[in-house]
């Protein structure tokens, strides 16, 4: 596997980054979150002068994620994954994984909806209810939200900068969601590449995740003969590895936290 995220002995005494993790699993020995800055609110590409692009991958852990993380693996490139809090459970051991591989984790909400819609409460759930599902199944806190949809309306981001959260959006596409094939995903991520690149991508079973499972080797490969370095967003933007916001339970109808029971 790749390079493991080093322990911060210092930050784990201060902030305690033990938790009981939600399936009984061990918790990976990573900081409890990482850094957040107020003037990097929202973000649709790295630092231009370093020849670095971030990999992200929406809406998983899906069933293809085990062969999504493979690829990843065998080519020791890190990624950034934006996961939604609804598909945690039953997947904590896979999020565990990507931390160990050196893969960022970050939110994109509950139930991938518009949370500019929302109401104010409905948003903190989506928000919290995310945080603390990773937070549960892995003992990392993200610091890093992509809105669904890229919309991170003035109440979204006001919502995030509460939690000390950064949006992240993206400055390529890969538009694998509208099924271009495998050549058409490549061209997409090669076209628009550049230093500081965020490139969209998804993590979903069925005949879009094949097609990019089939572009992602060769994505990788070209990249790098470019002279580019994948790195995680976390390491795009030069966030700090020290907590993010602790997440505080939002009333909800259905319980404390706003979870069903």
């Amino acid at each position: 596997m790749r390079r493991r995220l080093a322990v911060l002995v210092a930050g784990a005494a201060i902030f305690g980054t033990g938790v009981a993790l939600a399936d009984g699993g061990k918790a990976v020995t990573t900081p409890s979150g990482c850094g957040y800055s107020p003037r990097h609110t929202s973000v649709r590409r790295g630092h231009s002068y370093a020849p670095r692009v971030a990999l992200t991958f929406d809406d998983g852990p899906s069933a293809a994620a085990p062969a999504l993380l493979k690829a990843l693996e065998d080519k020791r490139a890190p990624a950034t994954f934006f996961v939604l809090g609804g598909h945690v459970r039953g997947h904590e051991a896979l999020l565990r994984r990507m931390l160990a591989d050196g893969d960022a984790i970050g939110n994109h909400s509950f139930s991938h909806a518009n949370l500019a819609t929302r109401s104010p409460r409905a948003l903190a759930q989506e928000l919290d209810r995310t945080q603390r599902a990773i937070a549960r199944a892995t003992g990392f806190t993200p610091c890093l939200m992509r809105p669904p949809y890229g919309i991170d309306a003035p109440a979204v981001l006001a919502a995030l900068g509460r939690r000390h959260l950064t949006s992240v959006l993206w400055s390529v596409n890969s538009a694998d969601y509208t099924r271009p094939g495998a050549a058409a995903i490549k061209r997409n991520v090669l076209a628009g590449a550049g230093p500081g690149t965020i490139v969209l991508a998804h993590d979903e079973d069925g005949a879009r995740g094949r097609a990019l499972l089939r572009a992602l080797p060769s994505i990788i490969d070209t990249l790098r003969q470019r002279g580019y370095e994948l790195v995680t967003v976390t390491d795009l933007l030069g966030l700090a590895q020290t907590p993010a916001a602790p997440v505080r339970p939002t009333a909800g109808p259905s319980g404390q936290d706003g979870s069903r029971r």
